[in-house]
């Protein structure tokens, strides 16, 4: 989904380091797709969990790319790729996710947001239709039935 500024912190353009805030969310085995974003503390429903900084791959680089293991870890973007630094391309997919995105195509940054409380040691998961209600299989997941996660194929 497309964020506007509305979705940003009041003082985001003060920040240096756009949003990641070391020591609140971490990367550690998942029991969904090998490796997931967990949260190092307590969020509640609409807090920031991070703001990704978005390195542009133009549309002509897509296909390359494609052919490497970050083929499943970018973003659309417009025509082009965006893959997240953070822990922006490492967010594992679900049809329940306990958080969102939305992309910032104008300022290349996607932000990811609580849904629901989302409890210490929890694994954080998206959505990667961008609409947290969309049960359309992803790419990864064509021959699952919607409301079930996919097994890991890495």
């Amino acid at each position: 989904m497309i964020g506007t500024d509305a979705d940003l912190p009041e003082n985001f353009d003060q920040l240096t380091t756009p949003g990641i805030r070391p020591g609140d969310v971490y990367v550690a085995t998942s029991p969904l797709h090998g490796r997931g974003v967990f949260a190092a503390r307590s969020f509640t429903p609409g807090s920031i969990i991070e703001i990704c900084p978005i390195l542009v791959l133009p549309a002509p680089q897509r296909a390359a790319l494609d052919t490497t293991l970050l083929h499943d870890r970018y973003y659309e973007w417009n025509d082009a790729a965006g893959l997240a630094l953070g822990f922006g391309c490492l967010y594992n997919h679900s049809y329940d996710p306990n958080a969102h995105y939305r992309q910032h195509i104008e300022r290349d940054l996607v932000v990811v947001k609580a849904l629901k409380a989302i409890a210490k040691d929890e694994e954080i998961t998206i959505n990667y239709n961008g609409d947290p209600a969309d049960q359309t299989p992803v790419w990864h997941d064509t021959a699952a039935a919607p409301g079930r996660d996919a097994p890991d194929d890495d």
